[in-house]
C-alpha cells in the first residue's frame, strides 16, 4: 500500500516540474539595493544634535550626521562653516557618513565689499559680539578662523571685520586688530548687480543670493547715478536693524585682465 508521505512526496515533484523553475524565482524575496552614495553641499545654518541644517541655493534640507559621529570622520560641526556630506539618503532621510569643510565661497568684485567694525564684548565659539556706535552686532569669524587671517579674537580688542552679509548674518574672511580710529569708521559696503528697483528699495544679485537695499540716504544727497537694472554697483553705508541703508551708489571699478 502506497504510504500518505508517498503521495505528498509525488505531488511536490508534479508540482515542481508543472511550474519549473520560474515559480521558485517569483517566489524568491529580492534582497533591497543599497541606496546609492551621494552628497550635498551648502552652509550650515543650525546644529541640533546629529541633526544639521544646511542652506543651498534652492533651499534648506536636514541632514543626519550621526553615522560621521560613529565613523569620525567629520569635523567641527558649526554655523556658518561650508560643507560637503557624504553619505546615502534612507526613508527621506539623508545619512552622512563623512562631512567635508571647505573655504568661503569666493567673493566676486561685486560683493567683496563688506566691513564691519566696532569694539569686542563678548565671545561665544565662532560668534563675536561688536558695539558700534549704533549698538551691538553679532558677526560669525569661522571663514576668518578658518583661512587662519585673524589674531587673538578677546574682549575690548578694537577690530575692523571684512567679509558679507548672509542671511542677516555677517560673515569675516578676515580680522583686523588695533586699527586708527579713522580706519574704525569706514563706511560698510555691499555691492552687486541690480535686479530690481521698488521706490527706494534696491534689489542686489551677487554670487550668493540677493539684498535688498534702501538708497534713500544716496537719495537725498545727491550721491547715486540712475539706479536701473542691469548696472553693477557698490554702495557705501551702514547696517541698521538687518538694512542696508546706502549713503552713496557707485559703479564696480573694472576689474585688469
Amino acid at each position: 500500500m502506497t504510504s500518505l508521505s508517498s503521495y505528498v512526496a509525488a505531488a511536490a515533484l508534479l508540482i515542481g516540474g508543472a511550474l519549473g523553475p520560474a515559480a521558485v524565482i517569483a517566489q524568491t524575496t529580492q534582497p533591497d539595493q543599497p541606496a546609492r552614495p551621494t552628497h550635498i553641499s551648502g552652509t550650515i545654518t543650525a546644529v541640533n544634535g546629529h541633526l544639521v541644517t544646511v542652506q543651498q541655493s534652492t533651499g534648506t534640507i536636514v541632514i543626519n550626521d550621526q553615522p560621521a559621529l560613529n565613523l569620525k570622520t567629520t569635523g567641527e560641526v558649526a554655523v556658518g562653516r561650508q560643507i560637503v556630506a557624504r553619505g546615502e539618503w534612507r526613508n527621506g532621510t539623508f545619512y552622512a557618513t563623512a562631512l567635508q569643510f571647505g573655504p568661503a565661497v569666493p567673493l566676486t568684485a561685486a560683493d567683496e565689499v563688506a566691513r564691519v567694525s566696532g569694539t569686542i564684548t563678548s565671545v561665544t565659539g565662532h560668534l563675536v559680539t561688536l558695539q558700534q556706535s549704533r549698538g551691538p552686532i553679532v558677526i560669525n569669524d569661522q571663514p576668518a578662523l578658518d583661512s587662519k587671517t585673524t589674531g587673538p579674537v578677546a574682549v575690548g580688542r578694537q577690530v575692523v571685520a571684512v567679509g558679507y552679509w548672509r542671511a542677516g548674518t555677517f560673515y569675516a574672511t578676515a580680522l583686523q586688530f588695533g586699527l586708527a580710529p579713522s580706519a574704525m569708521s569706514q563706511p560698510d559696503r555691499v555691492g552687486g548687480t541690480i535686479t530690481a528697483v521698488s521706490g527706494h528699495l534696491v534689489t542686489l544679485q551677487q554670487s550668493r543670493g540677493t539684498v535688498v537695499i534702501n538708497d534713500q540716504p544716496a537719495l537725498t544727497a545727491k550721491a547715486t547715478g540712475e539706479i536701473a537694472v542691469g548696472r553693477q554697483v557698490v554702495a557705501l553705508g551702514y547696517w541698521q536693524h538687518g538694512t542696508f541703508y546706502a549713503n552713496s551708489v557707485e559703479d564696480v571699478p573694472a576689474t585688469t585682465p
